[in-house]
This record gives structure tokens, C-alpha cells and sequence, in this order.
């Protein structure tokens, strides 16, 4: 490493710390791209040692080994980032936020060494993400969302009151099937919803203007 000829007159490299940012710029490349568990421990213990370091050169005001620092935390990001794809996301919050939480303290640790904040440019590569998988169940469901809308108004046609239980049933069944697909699209839950109590509200009018034997007669107060 040339860590040494970096420094300048005053520089705050002193011998210890340059035997810890070598060791450190050598352990954050061989970092890489890994992905498994104990290489995000790694990063996490890199993190605190950029951390301390920065903290070193900061009180030094050493603008060249700061930039250093800064340049080793964008190796770490880029292993972050790596870490998070659609496969990872399409697992659903209950498998991924375990692990999401770990990568995001990773971040926010070098945030302390950044001009831009890791934290915020992970969050923002998530978001992106989900809504390209909210956009890929919307395309899914939407199919299944039409058809709870035919079996709707088929319902509502002179004679099929003898088949409301088993087509709301069916309609049910249908929506069940549009939730599991799309569980993290709000618009798609929104919609089923919608359908869902206008159903309902169907349903209710009609059981009820057919148990009252005189439901046609004017009602007057």
C-alpha cells in the first residue's frame, strides 16, 4: 500500500495507524461481493474500524486520508447493495427484515464517514425494488381481479339467487388467491377490498329484500 507516501507534513499517520488502515483496506477488498452471513459481520466490524479512523484524521483535519476512508465506505456500500436483489425482496418482510435490518446497521455506521449517506442510498435501492415487485403482482393479480368483477355481475342477473352462497364463496376464493400473489401491492388490496364490500353491501340488501315478505310495499313513517 502507499499509505504512507500519502500522508503530508503533520499527517495523523502515525505507525499504529497505518498498520490499522492498510489492514483494514486489505480485509474491505477482499470483502468483495460476498453475500453470506459472516462476510456482513465483517463488513459491520470494517464499518467501526473506518468509524474510528475517521475519527482519528477528522481531529488531524488529514483531507487526503478522509478521502480515504470515504473510498473503502464505498466498497462496503457496494457489498450492501449487492446483498439486496428481487429474489431477496420477493421473500416477504417476515423472511428479509431480520436480515435487512443488519445490512441497514452496516450502513448506518458508515454514514458517520460519508458525505452521502449509505443508510439513504440502501433505502432508496430498496424502495426501487419494491416497486418494481408491487408493479409485477399488480400485472398478476389483475386478471384474477377482473374475473371477481365478472363473477360480480353475473350474480346480479334475475335468477342466480339460488347461487350467491356458492359464488361468493367462489368470490372469496378468489380474492384469498389475489392477496397471497400480491401481499405487498396496496393498490391490489385496495381494489380487492372495494369489491369486497361492495359485495358485502349487495349481499346484505338483497338477503334482506327477500325475507321481508312485504319489501315492495311503500314504507311510509
Amino acid at each position: 500500500s502507499d499509505l504512507r507516501k500519502m500522508g503530508c507534513c503533520g499527517s495523523a499517520l502515525d505507525k499504529d495507524t497505518t498498520q490499522r488502515l492498510e489492514t483494514v483496506e486489505k480485509q474491505i477488498k477482499a470483502l468483495g461481493l460476498k453475500t453470506d452471513d459472516d462476510s456482513l459481520q465483517e463488513a459491520a466490524g470494517h464499518a467501526k474500524e473506518l468509524q474510528s479512523l475517521f475519527e482519528i484524521f477528522a481531529s488531524a483535519s488529514d483531507m487526503r486520508m478522509l478521502e480515504q476512508v470515504q473510498e473503502l465506505s464505498d466498497v462496503i456500500l457496494r457489498n450492501l447493495l449487492g446483498r439486496i436483489d428481487l429474489p431477496f425482496l420477493q421473500k416477504g418482510p417476515g423472511q428479509y427484515k431480520a436480515a435487512l435490518d443488519s445490512i441497514m446497521a452496516v450502513a448506518t455506521d458508515l454514514d458517520a464517514v460519508r458525505a452521502t449517506k449509505a443508510s439513504k442510498m440502501l433505502q432508496s435501492h430498496v424502495d426501487r425494488l419494491n416497486e418494481q415487485i408491487q408493479s409485477q403482482q399488480e400485472k398478476a393479480v389483475d386478471p384474477i381481479i377482473k374475473k371477481i368483477q365478472v363473477m360480480r355481475d353475473k350474480l346480479k342477473q334475475p335468477g342466480q339467487g339460488k347461487n350467491l352462497v356458492a359464488g361468493t364463496k367462489d368470490i372469496l376464493d378468489s380474492a384469498e388467491q389475489a392477496f397471497k400473489a400480491a401481499p405487498e401491492a396496496k393498490q391490489v388490496a385496495t381494489g380487492l377490498l372495494e369489491q369486497l364490500v361492495a359485495h358485502s353491501i349487495w349481499v346484505l340488501e338483497s338477503e334482506a329484500l327477500w325475507s321481508e315478505a312485504e319489501a315492495c310495499d311503500p314504507v311510509v313513517d
